[in-house]
């Protein structure tokens, strides 16, 4: 949203409207939250596309600019995270990775993430992998089997990029560690990096879920 203003400026417009103008009821009745220039709107059941044209008009007589529909469904991608409708209902959050680097193009983290050749890699590693662990122990949920699933995707991801082990995959562990992540929930690659620590593992993940095949 915003048409040319930059996202700062539209972030303190939208932050100062959405306090002192009233809102649309339909924006009422439906859960509705903002980053920067991106709002997210949370419906309780599918709409079809004139309802969801007429929430976008909602918006944008809320804030007074222009608001830009970007897509609808029960799979979304916002920024880094990708946050999902479960069987159940429930909403699902988890960092967004993507399968297939190369076909696919990069994700939101990628870009932080520099390439192996760049001679500060090897000195920003300790940074990245902490800032890694502390996304994942913040931004997941469905609970124990949620964590592990999105630390076996995480750990396939930084392999990917094709760093030495030596530079990643001990300190990543321990940044999982240091987060209270149990050693149990870790794929098996970051478990024997994390082996000589004198950490007791706690007991072995019961969620029905195999980390084989991760490493």
């Amino acid at each position: 949203m915003g048409g040319h203003l930059s996202a700062s400026l539209v972030e303190l417009v939208a932050l100062h409207r959405q306090h002192t103008q009233a809102w649309p009821s339909p924006l009422l009745n439906c859960p509705t939250s903002r980053y920067r220039d991106n709002f997210f709107c949370l419906l309780s059941s599918p709409c079809s596309d004139s309802a969801l044209h007429a929430l976008a008009v909602d918006l944008t007589t809320l804030l007074g600019m222009p608001v830009k529909l970007e897509g609808a469904g029960t799979d979304r991608r916002i920024l880094e995270l990708r946050l999902s409708i479960q069987d159940s209902g429930a909403p699902r959050v988890t960092l967004a990775f993507r399968d297939d680097l190369d076909r696919q193009g990069e994700s939101c983290d990628v870009s932080a993430w520099p390439p192996r050749a760049d001679p500060r890699t090897r000195e920003l590693m300790p940074a990245l992998v902490a800032g890694l662990a502390a996304k994942l122990r913040i931004y997941h949920s469905g609970g124990v089997p949620g964590l592990a699933a999105s630390w076996r995707r995480a750990y396939q991801f930084v392999k990917r990029r094709g760093y030495p082990s030596k530079w990643w995959r001990r300190a990543l562990a321990l940044a999982a560690l240091r987060n209270g992540t149990p050693l149990a929930l870790l794929p098996q690659g970051l478990r024997d990096a994390a082996a000589g620590w004198g950490a007791a593992a706690p007991p072995a993940l019961a969620s029905g879920e195999s980390d084989r095949g991760a490493d």
